[in-house]
């Protein structure tokens, strides 16, 4: 998934500077395969809410989103996220995109399972979470604040450098 760079902010909280979007696309791609799961293997599909998707806050006693977008779309990729993928009204050009990539990532699942039983999709897809969890390749450079952090974004884009690179 390449480089991420990411500023400290709270304690286990980060703020993306570069690789908002790759997250954001992975995030959206969990959730979908957990939409897909919910009936055909109802405990995949809860611990992929529960190991990707939410924390539960103990203070504030509710489930939040692990990851959270700008002030102008995160109610809207949280609902989405919550409600299943189902779409909400929205007229703003961010949630069109928002809203087509789980269109998306709803269509690249049922490609992935064409051809094969529907007893083995479970199997399958649970394939794609293991891959994503445990042999996709992030590099997470975090930095000190947003000076650093916008440096190291102008830095890595200008050179184009490729993961292996890095």
């Amino acid at each position: 998934l390449g480089t991420i760079v990411g500023v400290d902010k709270a304690l286990n909280s980060l703020e993306i500077v570069d690789g908002q979007q790759r997250l954001a696309t992975t995030v959206i791609f969990l959730c979908e395969l957990r939409n897909y799961l919910i009936s055909l293997e109802p405990i995949i599909a809860d611990d992929i809410t529960k190991s990707f998707l939410t924390d539960i806050d103990r203070t504030k006693k509710e489930e939040v989103a692990k990851m959270q977008l700008n002030v102008a779309d995160n109610e809207f990729f949280k609902s989405l996220i919550k409600s299943g993928g189902k779409t909400l009204p929205s007229s703003k050009p961010s949630h069109k995109l928002i809203e087509h990539a789980f269109q998306l990532s709803r269509k690249q699942i049922k490609n992935i399972v064409a051809g094969f039983s529907a007893k083995d999709h479970g199997d399958l897809l649970n394939k794609w979470i293991n891959f994503i969890e445990d042999k996709a390749v992030v590099i997470l450079l975090t930095v000190a604040d947003n000076i650093n952090a916008y440096k190291m974004f102008e830095t890595l884009n200008d050179r184009g450098l490729k993961t292996s690179q890095s």
